[in-house]
C-alpha cells in the first residue's frame, strides 16, 4: 500500500488539522451551543411526545366506525330521559347489560349546606350507573374509567358516545386493564359518591349504597362532555393528584389526532 499512496499528502493533512485544531474546536463548540439554543424555537421542536409505544400512530386504529350508533344511542338516551323525568337508569342498565358489561347501580344522597341553583333544594338524591369491561388477558389489578355526567337534558351526546365506545371495546381482546364506563348523576356530587364508595371511604358525608362491583386500581380517568351533535373544537382539562400532572400520553395522543384532522384543540381553555 505504500507504493500506491503518497505519505507526504497525509503529512500535509495532519499538519493542517494540527494547526487548525483550536479554531475547529471553537467552531464545533459554537455550533453545538447554537443548535441546543435552537431547540427552543417552534420549527425545531416536537409539538407532542408519546413515551408509550403502544400508543404510536402505527399501533392504533384511528378510525371509529360507530359514529351513527353513538348518535342513535344519544337520541334514545334523551328520549327515555324526558319520558322518565330523570336519568333513565333502567334503560341504561338494560342497554349496558345487553352490550355484555358487568352492570351495577349505586344510589346516593347528600344534604347541602345551601340550596342548589336549579331546584332550591337542600337534599340531593341520585343514582350512578356503571359497567365494567373485564380484561380478558389480564388479572383485574388495574383499571381506567370513562365517565360522563348526565341528567335529563344534559350531555346526551356524550352518553351516546360512551355507549358506542363500550360496544366497540367489547369486540376487542387486547385490553390489559379493566375499563369502567360510568354515568354519574348530579355532576361532581355523583362522582364523589362513586369514588368514595369505590375506595370504601367517606370524607364528604355522602350517604351511598354498598358498591356491588369493583375492578382494579384506577390508573386514569377520562370524563367526556359534549354539548352538540356538531363538534368544531375540543378543550382538555388536565387534573392530577395533589396538584400534579397525570400521565400526559393520553393528552398528547388526543392532541396529535386533533392536529392531524385539523380540529382546534385547546388545553385549560388556552
Amino acid at each position: 500500500m505504500g507504493l500506491l499512496s503518497d505519505p507526504n499528502r497525509r503529512q500535509v493533512l495532519t499538519n493542517l488539522l494540527t494547526r487548525m485544531n483550536t479554531p475547529l474546536c471553537f467552531m464545533c463548540y459554537i455550533a453545538g451551543v447554537s443548535w441546543f439554543m435552537g431547540l427552543a424555537f417552534e420549527p425545531f421542536i416536537l409539538q407532542t411526545y408519546t413515551s408509550e409505544n403502544a400508543m404510536g400512530s402505527t399501533m392504533v386504529d384511528e378510525n371509529f366506525v360507530y359514529g351513527d350508533r353513538a348518535l342513535s344511542y344519544a337520541r334514545e338516551f334523551s328520549a327515555h330521559g324526558k319520558k322518565a323525568g330523570e336519568m333513565p337508569v333502567e334503560w341504561l342498565v338494560k342497554t349496558m347489560s345487553g352490550l355484555g358489561l358487568e352492570t351495577h347501580t349505586q344510589t346516593f344522597s347528600r344534604t347541602l349546606p345551601f340550596p342548589d341553583e336549579i331546584r332550591e333544594r337542600y337534599m340531593v338524591k341520585g343514582t350512578n350507573v356503571y359497567g365494567i369491561l373485564r380484561a380478558s388477558r389480564a388479572a383485574s389489578t388495574e383499571s381506567i374509567v370513562l365517565s360522563t355526567p348526565v341528567g335529563i337534558r344534559q350531555n346526551s351526546q356524550a352518553a351516546g358516545l360512551l355507549l358506542a365506545l363500550a360496544s366497540y371495546f367489547r369486540g376487542q381482546i387486547h385490553w390489559a386493564k379493566d375499563i369502567i364506563f360510568l354515568f354519574n348523576e348530579h355532576d361532581m356530587i355523583g362522582m364523589e359518591a362513586w369514588l368514595e364508595a369505590y375506595h370504601d371511604v367517606n370524607v364528604t358525608d355522602i350517604n351511598s349504597s354498598v358498591m356491588e362491583g369493583r375492578a382494579g386500581a384506577i390508573q386514569a380517568a377520562i370524563t367526556i362532555e359534549i354539548s352538540s351533535d356538531v363538534i368544531t373544537s375540543f378543550d382538555i382539562s388536565v387534573e392530577g393528584l395533589n396538584g400534579q400532572l397525570p400521565n400526559l400520553d393520553l393528552v398528547n395522543l388526543f392532541t396529535s389526532f386533533c392536529q392531524k384532522n385539523g380540529v382546534l384543540c385547546t388545553i385549560q381553555g388556552k
